[in-house]
């Protein structure tokens, strides 16, 4: 059985289990298989029988006769770590009844409580479990702290490991992958998609993919050698024995006599003649094979015993596990090497190695969507096809020190004439341009840059490293060529641009460029790990990085500028009006906050930390419509994390986007109301309760049903961002606060692009085919839900345009109601009151 065994199947057939059921396996030391004639050594967790005797060592779901087992849990047999006792600790189990749970085991790693507030959180929580029952909830909520939830149940994203322990992230709120917001981490994360992306395969800890691979297979366990010698020197008195346990005696009388267990003593004879020899070379083998399986179940653990002038001992100890899977490893490694795997843009195609998860590495879901994206942001006006604007963009490192000045002259007289303040890293002189021999350590761009961190925003787009300025903002050498008011004729951009400068033949084609930098924002990878992919330095990288975010910035701020009243009122929601009974509604103003370093500097530190998230933080400010469109003055740049959002919002200035006489919409932490009423301007936020208020008055209690349903579509907008962004699934280095500005923004610019958030909608209507955000609020679309409430002049006219569409009402009779709105709308009296009001302040 043992003795001519060469491979893992080979032995699992003989026994009759499953291959990877003999990595549980763990002989004990002197102790017999309580088989009559049985030699073998006993195994643990076996009810004192060899492997050959019973097949209790680890957790069946069927058992020999063909019944189920009731204490089955951790059947799938994923690791030793997954059963209930590892290195000597045991754990309790998950308190769900799903029976995928129940496969993968027990957590070594950590388990969750469940909520302990008396609410309706707990009972929601449980709720979100698979297979839970109104009586197991029940019992459950009865005596909540003896039951526990496993982490494979909630999403990763809602979960950290530390020090080698699961725990939650804390948030106010969480958004699953169907966009349900919950107050607490809610465990509806499928099991089996932990397994199928989070476990290694049971089989020696190696990938799923080399599960069959020869090498793997021929490794036996180091058991069965000491199983082989037993077998080859016991041979005779095995040849015997019956495999079938026969039935137990019926008890007889108490107090008969029991007689000696003489085969047991014969049995113990047997096996320490084998054991006890003469030669020393023999005992040495014997005590090696009882110190391997004496140490069978820490991970690969091999232990060699050699001995040296008959007298001295060398013990050697090895973990095969971990250099097989080196080797392994390695000779993959070097197989792709050989080969020359890298990505392009055309792996996106049906068939290629990414055409099944463009969705995964792209704002879009299909190859062609991405190329209709890339020609409409490819400028090619005036110009042949292979001559667009994406095309012909100079790196930043290829511009002169005379480009860069005029460019920050430009940026300081749109700035000012903006009247914005200047920050210090746009204002930086040629004489503090870096140069290229500021380089990174040779270890991560992403981790050792530390000197990157003064950096100016001038060096925010070179190939030195994965870094940026510190505040930086979304302007970038892009400008050059595209004017924010009017794009130039490819020609200027060519006798701006010098073809002669531009040194070597660009290496990767500009699709390619784009998928690197989709790749880098919504995979969370390192700059290391995509240059390996796509075979280039991570010095390009930075340089592709830095360079596609500012120009997806400076584009998609173009394609979708802050819409104008007639633009909001042309398709504006229905259950808003039903709701509040106008169509002031203007924004939806939310709060994000993003995991930031840990500043080194004490006020630094101060700054970022967030008593909300009890960490380092960068926080923006969003704003959407009430269909959950973004536009680029909706969207502020970071601020540290300490700052309130009564503070932020006044130091963003983003409520000067909402016209006079409108409504911004927020939480009940937004306490702006004083400044809402000192521009003009409605705030419509849930009220709080009042110091010993019990109860809240049924106008306030309505107020904020209303407020929360209609604030879902910037939760909405919020959720997608995260989920198609995991750059910020790690912490932002502080060296890349600039860089994730840009990532920020462009990410929730991308949600345009996605179907609006209706609610109320009829959803036994026809999908296909409906419009995108930005075809509804910039270029004339409409959908199911929307209303045109220009006709209706009382729904949002202030008292002097309600006045005046009477007036031109009267005047002009052949015109319509929409067209009569439309000449109020162009004389833009909010402007007009505002100043008036102004004026009077």
């Amino acid at each position: 059985m043992f003795i001519g065994a060469n491979t893992r199947t080979e032995v699992a057939e003989a026994l009759g289990v499953p291959a990877v059921a003999l990595d549980y396996v763990s002989l004990l030391e002197n102790k017999c298989c309580k088989q009559r004639g049985c030699s073998f050594p006993s195994a643990d967790r076996n009810y004192g029988k060899c492997v050959r005797h019973g097949r209790s060592w680890f957790p069946r779901k069927v058992k020999g006769d063909g019944s189920d087992s009731k204490h089955c849990r951790g059947h799938f047999l994923l690791g030793s770590k997954f059963q209930r006792e590892y290195q000597g600790i045991i754990v309790p189990s998950c308190c769900c009844t799903d029976k995928t749970c129940e496969g993968i085991g027990y957590s070594h790693e950590g388990m969750m409580r469940i909520p302990s507030d008396d609410g309706k959180d707990a009972g929601e929580f449980l709720g979100a479990l698979p297979g839970m029952t109104q009586q197991r909830k029940k019992q459950i909520l009865a005596d909540r702290s003896k039951f526990f939830v496993a982490p494979w149940h909630f999403h990763p994203k809602h979960r950290y490991m530390k020090d080698g322990r699961w725990h939650l992230r804390k948030d106010s709120r969480y958004v699953d992958a169907d966009g349900k917001v919950f107050y607490s981490a809610p465990p509806n994360y499928l099991p089996q998609s932990y397994i199928d992306f989070e476990v290694k395969s049971p089989q020696l800890g190696h990938d799923r993919t080399c599960v069959s691979n020869a090498e793997v297979e021929k490794e036996l366990p180091s058991w069965v050698r000491v199983m082989a010698k037993v077998e080859a020197e016991c041979g005779t008195c095995m040849a015997t024995v019956p495999i079938v346990t026969p039935p137990r005696k019926p008890k007889g009388n108490q107090n008969e006599q029991k007689k000696p267990a003489k085969s047991r003593k014969k049995r113990k004879a047997i096996v320490e003649n084998v054991d006890v020899d003469n030669d020393p070379k023999e005992q040495l083998r014997i005590v090696e094979a009882q110190l391997r399986s004496a140490l069978e179940r820490i991970d690969g653990l091999e232990v060699n015993i050699t001995m040296k002038d008959e007298k001295i001992l060398e013990l050697t100890v090895e973990n095969e596990k971990l250099k097989g899977e080196l080797n392994r490893l390695q000779k993959r490694l070097d197989e792709a090497l050989e080969r020359k795997i890298t990505l392009t843009f055309d792996d996106l195609k049906p068939g290629g190695f990414l055409g099944d998860y463009v969705s995964e590495f792209t704002y879009f879901p299909t190859y062609d969507a991405n190329v209709a994206f890339l020609d409409l942001i490819n400028y090619t006006e005036g110009r042949p096809a292979g001559d667009g604007f994406c095309e012909n963009l100079l790196r930043y490192r290829r511009a002169t020190r005379e480009e860069r000045a005029a460019f920050q002259k430009k940026l300081q007289e749109k700035e000012e004439g903006d009247d914005i303040e200047m920050t210090e890293a746009a204002t930086v002189g040629l004489e503090e341009v870096p140069t290229l021999n500021q380089t990174a350590d040779d270890d991560d761009c992403d981790d050792d840059d530390s000197s990157s961190a003064a950096r100016s925003e001038e060096s925010a787009c070179s190939d030195d490293d994965d870094s940026g300025s510190e505040g930086g903002n979304s302007e970038s050498f892009a400008h050059m060529y595209v004017d924010n008011d009017e794009l130039p004729a490819m020609d200027v951009v060519h006798e701006e641009a010098d073809m002669t400068r531009r040194g070597p033949e660009r290496k990767l084609d500009w699709r390619t460029e784009y998928l690197i930098y989709s790749v880098y924002a919504h995979s969370g990878w390192k700059m290391r790990s995509v240059a390996a992919l796509f075979g280039i330095s991570m010095t390009l990288v930075s340089d592709i990085v830095y360079a596609w975010a500012n120009v997806l910035v400076d584009t998609l701020r173009q394609f979708f500028p802050t819409p104008t009243r007639s633009q909001m009122l042309r398709a504006y929601p229905a259950s808003v009006v039903r709701k509040f009974g106008h169509a002031f509604l203007f924004l939806l103003l939310d709060a994000t906050e993003e995991r930031a370093d840990t500043a080194s500097m004490k006020i630094m530190h101060a700054a970022l930390f967030s008593a909300y998230k009890h960490h380092s933080t960068l926080k923006w400010l969003v704003g959407s419509d009430p269909i959950g469109t973004v536009w680029d003055d909706s969207i502020s740049n970071a601020y540290p994390g300490a700052i309130s959002d009564n503070m932020q919002t006044v130091a963003t200035s983003i409520l000067d986007i909402v016209p006079f006489g409108w409504a911004v919409e927020v939480d009940k932490g937004f306490l702006i109301d004083s400044d809402c009423a000192m521009k003009g301007l409605i705030c419509i936020r849930p009220m709080k309760k009042l110091d010993g208020q019990t109860q809240q008055s049924k106008a306030d209690t309505a107020l904020t049903q209303k407020v929360g349903k209609t604030r879902i579509p910037i939760e909405q907008v919020n959720g997608q961002m995260q989920q198609s962004t995991s750059f910020f699934d790690r912490d932002v280095r502080l060296h890349q606060i600039g860089l994730a500005n840009l990532i920020f923004r462009v990410g929730y610019l991308m949600q345009n692009f996605k179907l609006p958030f209706i609610q109320e909608r009829d959803d036994s209507e026809d999908a296909k085919g409906r419009p995108c955000n930005a075809e509804i609020r910039w270029y004339g679309g409409t959908d199911h839900g929307l209303v045109d409430v220009r006709p209706f002049v009382w729904m949002w006219g202030l008292e002097a345009e309600v006045e005046r569409w009477k007036e031109v009402r009267e005047e002009f009779e052949y015109l319509t109601d929409t067209e009569v709105s439309e000449i109020v709308i162009d004389e833009n009296w909010p402007a007009k009151l505002k100043e008036e009001m102004l004026a009077t302040t």
